[in-house]
């Protein structure tokens, strides 16, 4: 059988777009896929999933003969001219607000909920997880669980805040170790992104490093797969996220 090529932003140990290998095998169960970020020598090709729609995927997706854009996401920084070049035979996008910017540049699309949705997280698993992970730091697991995904993204010179990054990320962890040390609950720091310069594990310990209580925190720096932080969210009561 003939690969099916997707490309997206693969291989770059990011959980969120790496999920997206197992939800496209899940929704098309007949169907073998190869997973990539650069140009496909195909006929067909498959852009997705994630916010792909820019113009360094677009051009590596429109050398191929007939494509779709599959539980994609659209911001005011997605290339649009481009998008129309490709001649996509359907566009599905994960939320509203893309259907809606899209629709309003003159690109006509379909809403479906994104394709990770149909992942199933097996939450005893997520609990042996939690167990063996505040046993291997020595850390005191409370009844309630948090977990916390914070995005590096706020630690890059390019971020919007730019010109008041400092006050606003020392005004964040500050919060944050106010919500550490007054919630009766272990928070569980889990990296999405554990590749430089999205290094997600960074602003976590910055955060972890601010509570008074760190003995019922734990911060994680393995590397874990889509399925295993899908089976640890499901396991805990709360996720917080920035």
């Amino acid at each position: 059988m003939c690969k099916i090529p997707v490309i997206g932003f693969y291989h770059h140990k990011n959980l969120g777009d790496d999920a997206y290998q197992i939800a496209f095998r899940t929704a098309f169960p007949t169907q073998e896929f190869c997973f990539s970020n650069c140009t496909p020598n195909s006929d067909f090709g498959i852009l997705g999933g994630g916010n792909v729609l820019y113009t360094h995927y677009l051009a590596q997706i429109q050398g191929c003969g007939r494509k779709w854009a599959l539980s994609v996401g659209a911001t005011q920084s997605s290339d649009f001219e481009k998008i129309k070049e490709c001649h996509f035979e359907k566009i599905i996008v994960r939320d509203y607000d893309s259907l809606e910017l899209l629709k309003k540049n003159g690109i006509d699309a379909e809403y479906a909920p994104d394709f990770t949705f149909l992942l199933k997280p097996d939450r005893e698993h997520g609990k042996a997880l939690l167990d063996n992970l505040f046993k291997k730091h020595s850390a005191e697991k409370y009844e309630n669980i948090v977990v916390v995904c914070l995005n590096s993204y706020a630690l890059l010179p390019n971020h919007p805040r730019d010109t008041m990054k400092e006050s606003y990320l020392q005004y964040f962890l500050n919060e944050m170790s106010v919500i550490l040390d007054n919630t009766h609950a272990s928070f569980v720091f889990l990296p999405f992104s554990t590749q430089f310069p999205y290094e997600d594990r960074v602003i976590n310990s910055m955060c972890a490093s601010r509570a008074k209580f760190y003995k019922k925190n734990v911060c994680i720096f393995d590397e874990l797969s889509p399925t295993e932080a899908l089976d640890i969210i499901a396991a805990s009561n709360l996720v917080l996220g920035q």
